[in-house]
């Protein structure tokens, strides 16, 4: 089994300094790794300090590139063929969010700045089209945000309303090689904290219109929950008695990948053979038929590896279709990995960090890069909360993981 590098690129930050996995907040191109995470925050959070990191050693180690404070949360990325970097931020004081572009050329220095008007929210995702060269930009309030690689909003809509009984959460976006752009979100419900439904649609045209699996169109906005004409992923029974919590999807060789965890909500009783220990979920759809085709749960797992956790990521090389893919969550105090060789069939156990990372198991917001990088490495990062886990000023080490694959990476097609 393959060894998972863990790497601490600060020691004393803010217990959320990588919030969350639903976005990208660690990238990779020809000139290097970039990451993103918050370092301090005040406790109205308006004061974030927050940075951009750049390493030009496979992360060995990392240089400040940026930094700013802000009514923040830690910035998803981008890049693209150009090696340019793209970050986005929301600010929650004047309710925009800004798009800051490092060009390749200039070193990553001066970046440009555009305001994306009204779309501040507290969860947000970013992803890049290298088909359509653009990007998108979808925020919690529901509004989608189409923007050219000059920082030039090109159309803005609101895709989603909040529903009867919850709003969206955690947005997630990807995009697989026929040029569809997926959607799926996390709900929460009003004024409690239940993850109350998981949702997806897809749009054929690159964010103007939307439609369900099966081709069925929705008229926008649609409502974020169960009330909505959107495809739910999550479980009726899941709907009331559990916290369901999308971790990860993506787009991949005609399938979509789902994982996520159900836990039973404390205001439920349930049963020992319930949502008591939890529930990780492995579900797969057949993007040209809409229909689910495999499902794992409630363990996910290889022969020694059993993966649990809400957060983690996929990952995959966008340059051959039939790639082996991947997933990095943890197992206890480790971080773990899963293969899988046949589309999310079956899966292995692939790698392991050596040594506990965490004696206390307090492993948050696993993310990383959604692709193999150029040099053959799965990268990421992650907090490792010390001491009580409520405490939002404790002391708390940040890690960049990195794991080598067994291939190398052709071309982008």
């Amino acid at each position: 089994m393959k060894n998972i590098d863990v790497i601490c690129f600060d020691e004393n930050a803010t217990p959320f300094a990588t919030f969350q996995s639903h976005n990208q907040k660690v990238i990779s191109n020809e000139n290097g790794i970039f990451l993103t995470y918050l370092l301090t925050r005040n406790e109205l959070y308006t004061e974030q300090k927050w940075r951009l990191l750049w390493s030009k050693d496979n992360g060995n180690s990392f240089e400040v590139l940026y930094e700013s404070v802000d009514a923040t949360n830690p910035a998803p990325l981008e890049t693209d063929e150009d090696n340019n970097v793209y970050l986005v931020y929301p600010d929650f004081v004047d309710l925009n969010s800004y798009l800051m572009i490092f060009k390749a050329e200039q070193n990553y220095k001066n970046p440009t700045k555009t305001v994306i008007p009204n779309s501040a929210a507290g969860k947000v995702c970013m992803k890049y089209d290298k088909y359509r060269k653009q990007l998108y930009y979808f925020s919690k309030i529901g509004t989608l945000h189409i923007i050219d690689r000059d920082g030039q909003v090109k159309f803005s809509t609101q895709i989603t309303n909040p529903g009867n009984s919850a709003q969206v959460e955690y947005p997630q976006l990807s995009i697989d090689h026929n040029r569809n752009l997926h959607a799926a979100w996390t709900t929460n419900k009003y004024n409690t904290y239940h993850y109350w439904s998981i949702h997806y649609m897809v749009s054929k045209d690159g964010g103007y219109k939307w439609q369900r699996m099966d081709g069925t169109p929705i008229e926008l906005p649609v409502f974020s929950d169960e009330n909505g004409n959107t495809d739910r992923i999550s479980t009726d029974e899941e709907l009331s008695r559990a916290n369901t919590w999308l971790s990860n999807f993506i787009a991949h060789n005609g399938k979509l990948h789902f994982m996520y965890r159900a836990i039973a909500h404390q205001d439920y009783k349930t049963t020992k053979d319930d949502f008591d220990n939890g529930r990780q979920h492995y579900i797969r759809y057949d993007i040209a038929t809409g229909k689910k085709d495999h499902e794992i749960v409630p363990y996910f797992s290889g022969s020694e590896i059993q993966i649990i956790g809400m957060d983690g990521f996929f990952v995959s090389d966008p340059s051959n279709r039939h790639s082996t893919l991947y997933y990095i969550s943890k197992q206890g105090g480790r971080i773990a990995c899963l293969a899988s060789d046949d589309d999310g069939t079956s899966w292995y156990d692939y790698a392991v960090s050596r040594e506990m990372v965490s004696d206390t198991g307090a492993i948050y917001a696993i993310g990383g890069f959604r692709e193999i990088t150029k040099d053959g490495y799965m990268i990421g990062s992650y907090t490792e909360r010390c001491g009580d886990f409520a405490d939002i000023f404790g002391n708390t080490r940040v890690q960049f993981i990195r794991l080598k694959v067994n291939y190398k990476r052709r071309e982008s097609t």
